[in-house]
């Protein structure tokens, strides 16, 4: 209904699909809050944690990374299968530099992803700071690299 078509558009304004930019973001934020409104109001859990997982996804657009690290956050409180929020959540602490806790979501959110996701963990730069750590290529890709001396 008229949440989905709100989130819709905020996909659209935050650049999701490549036609957007920086100066849409805002518009992109006001959409996801308004459909997280109708989806509160229509008691969807579900439709909740998507519009939350999309502010989330604005907030770090933004470089607004620790509310996007605290919205995130709040999406596996509604979903705990969520994969995306895992791997955000994974990315959103690389970028801040906590590399622990991005290994840790990535691997509490392994069952939960696709290939596509697991795909493209390999060419996303929001993982460039973990991506080279043996332990993200072991749980993302099975690779078991022993370091050498």
């Amino acid at each position: 209904g008229q949440a989905n078509a709100l989130g819709n558009i905020g996909i659209i304004y935050s650049g999701y699909s490549g036609y957007s930019d920086q100066g849409k973001l805002d518009e992109a934020l006001t959409f996801h809050q308004e459909a997280l409104a109708i989806f509160k109001k229509i008691g969807n859990p579900l439709g909740q944690a998507n519009a939350l997982a999309n502010i989330g996804v604005v907030y770090r657009n933004q470089d607004k990374l620790d509310e996007a690290v605290r919205i995130t956050k709040s999406v596996l409180e509604i979903d705990s299968t969520k994969a995306s929020a895992y791997y955000n959540l994974g990315c959103l602490y690389s970028l801040l530099d906590s590399t622990g806790k991005a290994i840790d979501y990535i691997s509490r959110g392994r069952k939960y992803f696709s290939e596509k996701l697991i795909q493209n963990s390999r060419t996303d730069s929001d993982s460039d700071n973990i991506r080279d750590d043996p332990r993200f290529k072991k749980i993302l890709y099975g690779e078991d690299i022993t370091l050498k001396n």
